[in-house]
């Protein structure tokens, strides 16, 4: 959803006014900044009167943040059918154009987390111009991963970033990102009330890419975390999964005796 200050600093930029004008013993100039950019609101009555120094109607207002959230849902839709058919047809082209649309949609809005979905169309552009070979420099990729590895914490658009980049990252670089989700998770257990994917999801994921690329080091890896892992999920598929993977892991080192205690659990 847009929010209001970004609707305040379109009709501050129609009126030709400075951040000043508006803000102006109403809040500080650093708070002002951040309302603009949608990432704190304000109350009604401060709003009410940045509106009124700005000459605009609450129904004007209401009119424009309707319309603004609507323009913003097409566009999520129209991202949604490009990726679709970048990943059906495996081919770079509606990844670009899905970059260009969240630039054209960023410098409008000013949404928090456009930039770096940015990013992340051009660094799956990258990996399917490159024939999908993860171990190809990606530009794209390695500003995301910095991102994530300089972080101090993890948002739940950070820890969804991370699980649609296990695909393209090299497997060794997976593993790093996982590992520091997981020891962020430890340190704050609360953090998993409030939408981020859970731990085994994201396991079964950077599993699936590790079979994919078929890094064996990696996937066993991986799977030593997944079975120190105490489970949280509300659904068996981690559960399940966990056991195939186990299975999967005895099989392929002929160790014949976890084979049968595997199938047995």
């Amino acid at each position: 959803m847009i929010a209001s200050g970004q609707v305040i600093k379109t009709f501050r930029q129609l009126r030709g006014a400075t951040p000043k004008q508006v803000y102006d013993g109403i809040m500080s100039r650093t708070n002002y900044a951040r309302f603009e950019r949608g990432t704190i609101d304000t109350g009604t009555e401060n709003l009410y009167l940045m509106l009124r120094r700005l000459n605009v109607s609450l129904r004007e207002w209401y009119y424009t943040l309707q319309q603004a959230d609507e323009a913003q849902a097409a566009l999520l839709r129209q991202l949604d059918v490009l990726v679709a058919q970048g990943t059906q047809e495996e081919a770079p082209e509606p990844f670009r154009q899905a970059a260009k649309l969240t630039s054209d949609a960023n410098a409008r809005w000013h949404l928090p987390g456009m930039q770096h979905r940015r990013w992340l169309y051009l660094a799956y552009a990258a990996f399917y111009a490159q024939q999908q070979d993860v171990n190809q420099p990606n530009a794209w990729l390695a500003k995301l991963v910095t991102l994530l590895t300089e972080a101090e914490s993890w948002s739940t658009g950070d820890i969804e970033m991370l699980y649609n980049l296990l695909e393209i990252a090299p497997p060794a670089t997976a593993l790093q990102l996982i590992r520091r989700y997981l020891a962020l998770i430890q340190q704050s257990p609360e953090l998993l009330r409030y939408g981020f994917i859970a731990p085994g999801d994201v396991l079964n994921e950077g599993m699936v890419a590790a079979v994919r690329q078929r890094d064996w080091a990696i996937f066993q890896a991986l799977l030593d975390e997944f079975n120190r892992l105490q489970m949280t999920e509300c659904h068996p598929a981690p559960l399940v999964f966990r056991r195939v993977c186990n299975l999967f892991a005895a099989a392929h080192t002929g160790d014949e005796a976890a084979w049968r205690n595997c199938r047995r659990c």
